[in-house]
C-alpha cells in the first residue's frame, strides 16, 4: 500500500513538471512571435492605435479643408449691358450663379456650397460682383421687358482651374449684348440646302430668299481633291457689291462696322495638320445699306447627290446692324 502511494506521488509531481514545461514553452514561443510582429510593424499596442489613429484623420481632414479654401478663390467681376446700338441698358435684372469647391461639415464630408444671387444694372448699364469667393462664375440670366439677349455670348468665367483663367478689368468691363424685341422682328431669316459641284462652278443665291437664283448677289464656289484620306478642300464666299466677315465664337450677333473684306474662304490642304472634313461658321456680310449674317455648315466629303452646304441667311430689312432674329 504504502509503495503504491508512492509511485502515485511521484506521477503528480512528474506530470506537474511536464506542465510546467509546456507553459513555459507556449510563453516563449508566443513571445517570440509577438517580436516578429513588433519588428515589423504588424501590431500596435491599444495605447498607440487610440493616440496615433485619430490624428492620421485629423490631419487628413485639415488637408483637405485647406485645399478647398485654396480652391475657393476671390471673385471679381465687372460687366456691362449694352443694345445693339452700344448704348448701356439700365434696369436690367441679372442672374449670376456662384460655383464653390464645396464645404467640409463637422462630419468631414464635403457639402455642395453653390449659391445663386441677382443684381439689377445701373443707369449706365453697369454692374459688379465682388467681395466673393469660389471658382467658377456663370451669368445664368439678362431679364427686361422689350428686350432679349443673345444666348451666343461668354457666359462662364473662370477663377480657378480650367479652363482658361478669366482676368477681371474694371476699366475694361466685359460686354453683354442685349437685342430690342422691335429690333428682332426685322430680321429676315431663310435656310437653303445646296449641293455643291466641287469643281469650281458657281452656285447663286438670292440674299434676301436664300433660292439658287442666276442673279443671285451671293456665289459660292468649291473645289476638292479625290475623296481619298485627308484629301484637300476649299469653299470660298463672295457677294456682288458687298463684302463679308467672319463672326468670333462667343459674342453677341450684331454686326460690325468695318473689318469686311471681299472674299471669305475656308478649307484645309491634302495632308494638312490640323485637318477636317467639315466646318461650321457665321460669316458677317454688308450690302447695299443692309447688314446681314450667314450660318454655314459645311461637308466636303458629301457624295454628288448628297448636301454639302446648310445655308441660312439672316438679313436686317431696317439697315441697324442686328443680325441674330428671333428663334
Amino acid at each position: 500500500m504504502n509503495n503504491r502511494k508512492s509511485i502515485l506521488a511521484i506521477g503528480l509531481i512528474v506530470t506537474a513538471l511536464f506542465a510546467a514545461f509546456v507553459m513555459m514553452w507556449m510563453r516563449r514561443q508566443g513571445d517570440q512571435h509577438s517580436d516578429v510582429q513588433a519588428s515589423a510593424g504588424i501590431i500596435h499596442d491599444t495605447e498607440s492605435t487610440s493616440t496615433h489613429l485619430p490624428a492620421f484623420q485629423s490631419a487628413r481632414s485639415e488637408k483637405i479643408r485647406c485645399s478647398i479654401e485654396a480652391a475657393n478663390v476671390p471673385i471679381h467681376f465687372w460687366g456691362k449691358v449694352i443694345d445693339e446700338s452700344g448704348v448701356g441698358v439700365s434696369g436690367v435684372h441679372i442672374g449670376y450663379l456662384i460655383q464653390r469647391a464645396g464645404r467640409m461639415d463637422a462630419d468631414d464630408s464635403i457639402a455642395d456650397d453653390d449659391s445663386r444671387e441677382s443684381l439689377v444694372s445701373s443707369e449706365d448699364g453697369l454692374f459688379s460682383i465682388t467681395n466673393v469667393r469660389g471658382t467658377t462664375l456663370s451669368m445664368e440670366d439678362f431679364t427686361k421687358v422689350g428686350y432679349d439677349v443673345n444666348i451666343n455670348q461668354q457666359n462662364t468665367f473662370s477663377y480657378f482651374g480650367t479652363p482658361k483663367l478669366f482676368t477681371p478689368s474694371q476699366k475694361e468691363p466685359h460686354i453683354f449684348v442685349m437685342r430690342s424685341i422691335n429690333q428682332l422682328l426685322d430680321v429676315r431669316k431663310a435656310s437653303q440646302k445646296i449641293r455643291m459641284p466641287w469643281d469650281g462652278r458657281a452656285i447663286h443665291i438670292d440674299l434676301d430668299s436664300c433660292t439658287v437664283s442666276p442673279s443671285g448677289a451671293l456665289v459660292l464656289t468649291a473645289t476638292r481633291t479625290e475623296l481619298t484620306g485627308h484629301f484637300g478642300w476649299n469653299l470660298s464666299l463672295t457677294i456682288d457689291g458687298g463684302d463679308l466677315k467672319e463672326a468670333p465664337t462667343g459674342v453677341a450677333f450684331i454686326a460690325p462696322v468695318d473689318g469686311y473684306v471681299p472674299k471669305w474662304q475656308c478649307g484645309y490642304e491634302p495632308n494638312g495638320k490640323p485637318w477636317q472634313f467639315a466646318r461650321d461658321a457665321n460669316v458677317y456680310y454688308r450690302q447695299k445699306g443692309k447688314f446681314g449674317r450667314l450660318k454655314l455648315q459645311i461637308y466636303a466629303d458629301a457624295g454628288p447627290e448628297d448636301v454639302s452646304v446648310f445655308l441660312e441667311t439672316f438679313v436686317n430689312m431696317s439697315g441697324t446692324r442686328n443680325t441674330e432674329g428671333l428663334p
